[in-house]
C-alpha cells in the first residue's frame, strides 16, 4: 500500500511540475486584447491605476512566469487606453542577445534610435523597442549576460479602417506627384489649381515656396492653374495699396516620384512684363521691364496644364454637389467646423474618425506613394493630437471661401486667408485647414486638407 501510495504522489509530483512548466506565458504570441484578458482574469495584478482625464487609461502590473523569445520574464506592465492595449513593457534578467535574435528573425533587420548611455534598438514599423540601458558597446558586441528593457506598442482599433483604406484603393497606374514651386519679387499672390487654393504667400522676394498638389487633381490630363497676384508687403513689411511696378511671380509644376530623384519640370511661367523699358526714377542709368499690371488693385494669370492621365475622380469629387445653390452653406459648413472643434475638445476619438475619415480615403487615392503603415502614422498624429489639445479655437468673424466650380468650401478669417479653426499651445499653432463638400442630402463633409 505504501509502495502505491508513494507511487501516486510521485505521479501527481510529475504531473504538477509538467503544469508548472506549461504555464509559461510567451510575450510574444499575445496579439490582442482577448489574449490580454484570459492572463488578467488567472495572474495577481498590483500598482493597479485608472486615469479617465482626459482619456481613459487602465495601468497595471501582472505577476506570473512568462518568456520572451526564450527568456524568463518574471512581471509585466500592460497599459490599456480606450479599452484596447496601448503597450506591454518588461524586463529580462539576461539573454539580450538571444531575445534581438529572436526580434530580428521575426521582423527583420531593425535600427538604432539613438546613441547615448543606453543602446536602443527598434524595428522598423515602430511597434517594438529593445533597449540595454547603460551599455557601453553596440549590436556587434551584445552578448547573453545583458538585460534587456522591451517595450511593445500595439495599434488602436481604428487604424484597422485606415489600413483597409489604403489596401482597398483600386490601382491607378501610375505613380506619378506633383508640386508646385513658386518665387516671388515685389508683390504677394495666391496659387490656385483646378480652383483650390494651394498657395498664399504675401511677403516681397521669396524664393523656392512650395506645394504638392495631387489633391487637387481631377479626372483625366488636363489641370488647370490660376495666380492672383495681390499688392502684398513692401521689405519693411508695410502693406501696399497698389501692385509694384516690379512685382512678379515665377511658378513651376514638378512632376517626380518615388521610383526617380529626375524631377522634370512640365510647366513653367513668369507673370508678364510690359513691352518697354522704363527709368526707375528721372536720368537714373538703369531701367527695368515693369510689371504689366502695375499700379493695379490685383490681377490673375490662367495656365494650363498636362498631368499624367488621373483614372478616377476621388470620393471628394464624386459626392460634391454646387455650394452656391444651398442657402444656408456657410451655416452647415460653420456647423460641420462645430463638430471638429468638439471632438477635439472633449478628446472623442470615435467622433473624430467620423468626421476626418473621408480626408484619408481621399489621400488614399490621390498619393499613389502611400501605404497603409503611412495612413497609420497619420492616423496616429490625428488621435495623438487631440490627446494633448487644450484649447480648440474657431473664430468668431469668419468667411466661407468657395472653390470657383462651387464643389467645395471652407472657413477662413475675415480679411485673410487664414484657417478659422485651429488647435494651439503654447509652442505651436496646428491649423485645421480643410475643405468641406455637401452632397445632395444637404450633408457636410470633410474631404480635402
Amino acid at each position: 500500500m505504501n509502495k502505491l501510495y508513494l507511487g501516486i504522489v510521485l505521479l501527481y509530483a510529475l504531473l504538477m511540475a509538467s503544469c508548472g512548466h506549461s504555464s509559461l506565458t510567451a510575450i510574444e504570441n499575445i496579439h490582442h486584447r482577448q489574449q490580454l484578458d484570459s492572463l488578467i482574469a488567472t495572474l495577481s495584478k498590483s500598482q493597479v491605476q485608472v486615469d479617465s482625464v482626459p482619456v481613459r487609461v487602465l495601468v497595471m502590473h501582472l505577476k506570473g512566469d512568462f518568456t520572451y523569445y526564450g527568456q524568463p520574464v518574471k512581471e509585466l506592465q500592460v497599459e490599456l487606453k480606450e479599452e484596447a492595449i496601448a503597450r506591454i513593457s518588461f524586463q529580462t534578467e539576461k539573454g539580450a542577445l538571444e531575445v534581438l535574435n529572436g526580434l530580428e528573425s521575426a521582423f527583420g533587420t531593425g535600427f538604432k534610435e539613438s546613441s547615448g548611455p543606453d543602446l536602443t534598438w527598434k524595428t522598423v514599423e515602430k511597434n517594438i523597442i529593445f533597449t540595454v540601458t547603460d551599455y557601453k558597446g553596440n549590436l556587434l558586441t551584445l552578448g547573453n549576460k545583458e538585460k534587456s528593457y522591451i517595450t511593445l506598442y500595439f495599434n488602436q482599433p481604428a487604424n484597422n479602417k485606415v489600413t483597409n483604406a489604403y489596401i482597398t484603393v483600386p490601382a491607378t497606374g501610375a505613380s506619378d506627384n506633383y508640386r508646385l514651386e513658386v518665387d516671388n519679387s515685389e508683390c504677394g499672390y495666391r496659387v490656385y489649381v483646378n480652383g483650390f487654393l494651394a498657395l498664399t504667400h504675401l511677403r516681397a522676394n521669396t524664393l523656392g515656396v512650395t506645394a504638392d498638389i495631387n489633391s487637387y487633381l481631377q479626372k483625366g490630363s488636363k489641370q488647370t492653374l490660376m495666380v492672383e497676384l495681390l499688392p502684398g508687403v513692401d521689405f519693411d513689411g508695410y502693406p501696399r495699396s497698389r501692385l509694384h511696378q516690379e512685382s512678379v511671380v515665377t511658378v513651376a509644376v514638378h512632376k517626380w516620384s518615388d521610383q526617380s530623384c529626375f524631377s522634370p519640370v512640365i510647366l513653367q511661367f513668369k507673370t508678364p512684363n510690359a513691352d518697354t523699358m522704363i527709368q526707375l526714377e528721372p536720368h537714373y542709368y538703369k531701367a527695368i521691364r515693369a510689371s504689366r499690371f502695375s499700379g493695379q488693385l490685383s490681377a490673375t494669370i490662367n495656365q494650363t496644364f498636362e498631368t499624367t492621365i488621373q483614372p478616377f475622380d476621388l470620393p471628394a469629387y464624386a459626392t460634391a454637389t454646387d455650394i452656391r445653390k444651398v442657402p444656408d452653406a456657410k451655416d452647415r459648413v460653420v456647423a460641420h467646423y462645430r463638430k471638429l472643434q468638439a471632438a477635439y475638445q472633449s478628446k472623442d476619438t470615435q467622433q473624430l474618425a467620423n468626421l476626418l475619415f473621408p480626408l484619408e480615403q481621399n489621400k488614399a487615392m490621390a498619393w499613389h506613394l502611400y501605404k497603409p503603415t503611412d495612413g497609420q502614422a497619420q492616423w496616429k498624429s490625428i488621435i495623438d493630437l487631440a490627446h494633448i489639445t487644450d484649447t480648440v479655437t474657431l473664430a468668431e468673424n469668419t468667411s466661407l471661401y468657395v472653390t470657383p466650380d462651387g464643389r467645395f468650401a471652407k472657413l477662413i478669417i475675415d480679411g485673410k486667408d487664414d484657417p478659422a479653426c485651429y488647435i494651439e499651445d503654447a509652442n505651436k499653432v496646428y491649423p485645421l485647414d480643410y475643405y468641406v463638400s455637401i452632397d445632395k442630402n444637404n450633408e457636410p463633409h470633410f474631404v480635402i486638407e
